[in-house]
């Protein structure tokens, strides 16, 4: 089935979005220890879901938000369709501070505290918060965890702060994985590595362009594609030449969620050092604690992954890499070619982990 949007749909929400493809949204909250409010997106196909059915958590990107996984131009062209079609119990998490993920138990949007987190949050208390609230719900022990680029770092990050939570991953995926990306050249953003923290001199120290939205519904959709094509250009010299103009027209609208200016701050220092450390370089990640099996799936055209320095990094476990050759960044979810590339790539080592389809699809009895 093709998802054909008419008109603009920049304010059409994850339930819309999943609606047009003929599954259905259930929304959970979870509050994690610092106070912070987190919605969670589990996906519903026509007969529900099953009791006892093996658990995939998907989380988004930097400045994205859980309708990331479900932007394909057509349904086959979206993971969490594809895995609750093989009889997964599919969930979808959100970060602190985007567009489903804006409350908190003391602060209010406006105040400074309130924006007062990095990738060091993220890690400490949102991850472990997210898969603590669904293996309690589901019942299950283990779930599978597949996360794009900041997505999977935050895992990275919170396995190594946390080694009880390895017992809780039975396998990670690691789309466009980003642990130590390489340096950024451009010009105008070459000189913010020396100093970090002038980004907070001038963006402020809350959310990072929060206009956006606003922008994105006031320009014809043409030109706001565009828009993005010449910024990712600038940015990060990607082409996106492998993405048809048809998943730019659905994806590109929604692309865009707040976070942090801090957040961005970490991530520079990162780049700056090279290492993949704590905010203010205060100590490094201790990935050696990581002991769950990772698959990174990677694009060799993707300036942000290193991969040689990740898997470096990640020798305290079983690590299989998949090269996708011409793939940039978002092309691990967007190419015209990533269902076969990536998606059942997953399918595949899923399968071989529980069993086969048929296993898959009759485990449990009943639906919740």
């Amino acid at each position: 089935m093709s998802l054909y949007v008419r008109g603009r749909p920049v304010d059409a929400d994850i339930d819309a979005i999943v609606g047009q493809h003929g599954f259905a949204v259930e929304t959970h909250t979870t509050t994690t220890e610092d106070g912070h409010i987190l919605t969670l997106h589990r996906i519903v196909g026509v007969n529900g879901v099953r009791a006892g059915a093996p658990v995939v958590y998907c989380h988004h990107g930097l400045m994205t938000n859980s309708e990331l996984w479900v932007l394909g131009d057509a349904t086959e062209r979206c993971l969490p369709f594809k895995l609750v079609a093989e009889g997964y119990d599919v969930w979808l998490g959100n970060n602190r501070g985007n567009k489903y993920s804006n409350t908190h138990a003391r602060w209010d949007l406006e105040d400074k505290e309130y924006w007062d987190f990095s990738i060091d949050e993220f890690a400490r208390y949102d991850i472990p918060a997210s898969i603590g609230y669904i293996l309690q719900l589901t019942g299950e022990t283990v779930l599978k965890y597949v996360g794009f680029s900041q997505g999977s770092s935050q895992l990275f990050a919170s396995l190594a702060m946390n080694r009880e939570l390895n017992g809780k991953i039975q396998h990670f995926t690691a789309i466009s994985p980003v642990l130590v990306p390489q340096r950024l050249t451009h010009p105008v953003v070459a000189p913010l590595m020396l100093n970090p923290h002038y980004i907070e001199y001038i963006f402020g120290p809350k959310a990072l362009l929060p206009f956006v939205p606003t922008v994105n519904s006031w320009l014809p959709s043409g030109l706001f594609n565009k828009v993005i094509d010449v910024s990712l250009q600038v940015l990060f010299q990607w082409n996106g030449i492998n993405i048809p103009q048809s998943q730019k027209q659905v994806g590109y609208p929604h692309l865009y969620s707040t976070s942090s200016v801090k957040s961005v701050i970490h991530w520079f220092q990162i780049i700056r050092d090279q290492q993949f450390q704590l905010f203010n370089n205060t100590q490094s990640y201790n990935t050696s604690n990581i002991d769950t099996e990772v698959l990174l799936i990677y694009g060799d055209a993707d300036c942000l992954v290193n991969i040689e320095k990740t898997c470096e990094s990640l020798q305290s476990c079983k690590v299989e890499t998949v090269r996708c050759p011409s793939y940039e960044h978002m092309d691990t979810l967007w190419a015209k070619d990533v269902e076969n590339r990536v998606f059942n790539v997953i399918l595949d080592k899923y399968r071989d982990i529980d069993g086969g389809r048929e296993a898959i699809k009759s485990s449990g009895s009943l639906f919740l």
